[in-house]
């Protein structure tokens, strides 16, 4: 049992691997209590205002009469706590809010009861003997049960922080993808499993050896990554009384337990080592099953993939069957919501608690299984006409069969083009109204200012004015709404194109010397927040999949002795220089099936029209030099594109040649090139 421990930390580069997993949780997770909300303030600013309740009323009525009395002045106040007088109000507003949803709180339980009745008497939920109406009648069973319950008005940052947080999970994925690797499918690919347990007892006995260290590697992180968020939530914004109703937290006022805060953080964390073992048995099982390491990362990005799309499901069942779901202990708690399983209304808590159990006991068995009856080793090959077929009579084809083939490079390829296609068809293709009109004034407006196009604005908006002066005569001689709603209606038809217009209009005055009026929709789908939404997804594929091609490209020759062959032939230098040639033509065939796709698709469908002209032209562009065409934004990007590239290459190439080992490179290659943009993506979306 301790020498399959010391397996999880018997390399220093994995041992600061997880280190860095770790500091990375809390610099993140700091960086989320301390940053500003959405509205311009931070939540240790919420927790002050909380200690001023008594004054937010009249300074919240005085900071917006001072706002519209200098309306178009600055707004900025250092006297402040947040230093603008609009953060200022906001502030007071939603802790105002929280203190009137605090008060009204039995009127809310009122409110919920009430509303289930007046279904219930209408009719609206069936007979009392239906599912509707028994479910309806559980949940107003337990609101009920609530009713006489005092909430207090309280600050309630520190726990929301945990409860909305989930880069954590993400993290502890990664970190239990090193177990996973490292205790069942290193020992595997090298070939050492047959020199340490031959005998089917001697595997069994193994097997729960392993088992047992990846549950006890699995809880020890869950205690360490959780414990740090909670202290530093505790640290920086305090979790107030542990002792007060949980629905005193704003984001569970519509919770039905009866729990406090301090029975929530505890119960919940219960939950997350559930989950943490749930997840830590389904990466084994899917470990065993693959055998060889990059198998193994597909089927746990697969098994991802799929949770993920549960999840995104609109049906309530297929999101509690997602594991990515599951993690959230919060979304359980926050609403009080029932499942109908064969006619029997069940909560969530229920369900999770079953699908835990269920996948913790199917998974072991079936790894168990498969661990004692497989052969530990694999069974070699030959070529059907056994022969080499000329590999080894050339160094250079001898190398790529090694990248294309025996490391999967070519599957990996496919892989590839099939999740681009699966991303660029969620690209919407349909031309809306709105786009048609766009499209109409960019035909007339396209190229440089001219006066005949500033005359068709103004004859535009002319007529835009007389229609509605028309619709406006129609209303006030109309006694009738619904008379003047009908005889406008064919002059309120003609309006539709008016925001497009507006839009358009815009952007013709506001072009400089020099620019020319650019139809914007296709580079605003491509350097958008669309555009960078899917350039983070793909290069999430991209990094992936190159570490699992080129992971193998010298581990796996040191592994297995090749390497000291090559030496004594003298043949490492070449051998060295074909495997560079050979992973930049790799990676250089990835980049442009990662990207290009979706350049292709947005110029298909809303055109990337006069690329000569000036970027400045655009206001997606508008930050990028006055000199600059769109040409050269293209140039660009693609430089950073195969920039990047360039340099994952040389990252994955280096680890795999300093570590000596497939699965270390994969991990630490892993985390360094593929997590970056993952966590970009969760916190950009």
């Amino acid at each position: 049992m301790k020498y399959e421990l010391k397996k999880l930390f018997s390399s220093r580069y994995i041992v600061l691997l997880l280190l860095c997993m770790f500091l990375l949780n809390g610099v993140l997770f700091y960086k989320h209590c301390t940053a500003r909300v959405q509205k311009g303030y931070t939540l240790a600013q919420q927790k002050e205002k909380f200690q001023q309740a008594d004054r937010l009323l009249d300074e919240a009525e005085e900071l917006e009469a001072r706002l519209m009395a200098d309306l178009y002045g600055t707004t900025e106040d250092d006297s402040l706590l947040t230093g603008d007088v609009v953060y200022e109000i906001n502030l007071d507003t939603e802790v105002l809010r929280q203190i009137e949803e605090a008060t009204e709180y039995p009127n809310f339980l009122s409110q919920k009861v009430a509303e289930i009745e007046a279904l219930q008497n209408m009719g609206f939920l069936g007979a009392p003997d239906s599912y509707l109406y028994r479910a309806q009648d559980v949940v107003k069973a337990q609101y009920r049960s609530l009713i006489g319950l005092e909430v207090p008005a309280a600050f309630s940052g520190g726990v929301k922080v945990l409860a909305d947080w989930r880069l954590t999970d993400l993290l502890l994925f990664v970190c239990l993808l090193v177990g996973g690797l490292l205790l069942f499918t290193e020992e595997q690919a090298k070939g050492t499993l047959l020199l340490l347990r031959p005998t089917a007892q001697g595997k069994s006995g193994l097997f729960f050896r392993k088992l047992l260290a990846m549950l006890l590697f699995a809880v020890a992180a869950c205690l360490l990554f959780y414990g740090t968020n909670l202290l530093l939530s505790a640290t920086l914004l305090g979790l107030g009384d542990l002792s007060r109703p949980l629905q005193s937290v704003t984001s569970f006022r519509a919770c039905a337990l009866p729990l406090t805060v301090f029975g929530y953080l505890l119960q919940g964390f219960f939950d997350k080592l559930l989950w943490i073992c749930a997840v830590s048995a389904l990466i084994v099982v899917l470990s065993v099953v693959a055998k060889k390491p990059v198998i193994a990362v597909l089927l746990y990005a697969a098994a991802f993939a799929a949770a993920y799309f549960l999840g995104q499901s609109k049906v309530l069942l297929l999101q509690n069957l997602s594991f990515v779901t599951q993690s959230s202990a919060a979304a359980r708690y926050q609403e009080y919501l029932l499942l109908n399983i064969l006619g029997i209304p069940t909560t969530e808590m229920t369900i999770f608690y079953v699908l835990c159990g269920i996948t913790i006991l199917l998974s072991c068995l079936v790894a168990l299984l498969v661990f004692c009856r497989r052969d530990t080793v694999a069974v070699k090959r030959r070529a059907l006409s056994g022969l080499p077929i000329g590999r080894h009579t050339n160094l250079l084809r001898h190398e790529a069969y090694k990248v294309w083939i025996t490391q999967n490079g070519a599957i990996l390829l496919i892989v590839l083009c099939l999740l681009q296609y699966a991303s660029i068809r969620t690209v919407p293709v349909q031309i809306s109204e709105r786009e048609r009109y766009d499209r109409h004034y960019s035909e007339i407006l396209s190229g440089p200012q001219t006066p005949e196009k500033e005359a068709f604005l103004k004859e535009e908006a002319d007529r835009f004015v007389e229609i509605h002066e028309k619709i406006n005569t129609y209303y006030e001689n109309c006694q009738d709404t619904f008379m003047a709603d009908m005889l406008t209606q064919e002059l309120r038809t003609q309006l539709r194109p008016e925001d497009a217009f507006v839009d358009a209009y815009g952007r013709y005055m506001s072009l400089r010397e020099g620019e020319s009026y650019v139809h914007s929709t296709g580079y605003q789908r491509l350097f958008g927040w669309q555009g960078i939404t899917k350039d983070l997804l793909h290069t999430v594929f991209f990094e992936l999949i190159l570490v699992l091609s080129l992971s193998g490209c010298f581990s796996r020759e040191k592994e297995t002795g090749v390497e000291v062959l090559q030496t004594s032939a003298g043949a490492k230098r070449r051998v060295f220089r074909r495997k560079l040639l050979l992973a930049a033509l790799l990676a250089l065939i990835m980049t442009v099936v990662s990207y290009l796709p979706q350049v292709l698709l947005i110029e298909h469908v809303f055109g990337l029209p006069q690329q000569n002209a000036l970027a400045g032209g655009l206001t997606i562009l508008s930050g990028v030099p006055a000199s600059w065409h769109i040409w050269m934004v293209f140039v660009l990007t693609w430089f950073v594109r195969l920039a990047l590239a360039a340099v994952s290459t040389a990252v994955i190439l280096f680890v795999s040649k300093k570590t000596g080992s497939t699965v270390t490179t994969i991990l630490i290659c892993t985390a360094v090139l593929a997590l970056p943009p993952a966590i970009g993506l969760m916190l950009y979306q």
